[in-house]
């Protein structure tokens, strides 16, 4: 999605148009979710991994993927990282978060590390 609005904002550039920045922030973790309402349905996400999914997002810069101590447990194998540290998050102390920076070599096809090889999906 970075890759995309990146791609996007030199053809902005090039029209002298404004350019999009996107944040984006992952949590793993828990969910509940149902239907709300009796006339006009809703379909709903409740618990903290929506919290904290959204507190990882709020604190990443622009055009930049922030990821939760949690997530990084997960996917340490397969990707670079920029460790940031503990980050004061609102209303929930401080968080450790990573920027994603890139694929590990061993799993990507193309010299920006960008997309995924067949190794990757075979992981």
């Amino acid at each position: 999605m970075i890759k995309k609005v990146e791609q996007f904002n030199i053809k902005q550039h090039a029209l002298n148009e404004p350019e999009w920045q996107v944040r984006v922030g992952i949590h793993t973790g828990e969910l509940i979710s149902g239907v709300v309402g009796r006339k006009k349905f809703a379909y709903y996400v409740w618990v903290d991994t929506v919290n904290i999914s959204s507190r990882m997002e709020s604190n990443s810069v622009p055009n930049r993927l922030n990821i939760s101590k949690n997530t990084f447990s997960y996917v340490k194998k397969y990707f670079e990282f920029e460790e940031r540290g503990e980050i004061q998050a609102e209303n929930r102390g401080k968080l450790e978060m990573y920027f994603i920076n890139s694929l590990l070599p061993e799993f990507t096809e193309d010299a920006i590390k960008i997309n995924a090889s067949i190794s990757f999906y075979e992981a």
